[in-house]
């Protein structure tokens, strides 16, 4: 914010995905339309665990199961 001198976001290109916000998205969000800072969380998300061949859809039961698949997920 250029007129109170206060970063508001701060990113790190070099990282798959890292972002830091002082501001709150979540008071942006309306359910079925998220504000894009989650969308873009969740795509990022859902691209990683893709490539490593981690659950990606949901079950009937509307949660994702990621089974015993996340004692394996490197970080």
């Amino acid at each position: 914010n250029p007129e109170r001198d206060l970063v508001e976001i701060a990113e790190l290109p070099e990282h798959r995905w890292h972002v830091g916000v002082q501001f709150h998205p979540e008071y942006r969000s309306v359910c079925g339309a998220p504000h894009p800072l989650f969308a873009a969380f969740v795509e990022a998300c859902t691209a990683y665990a893709g490539e490593r061949g981690l659950a990606t859809e949901p079950h009937a039961s509307g949660r994702l199961d990621a089974g015993s698949s996340l004692a394996t997920v490197e970080v």
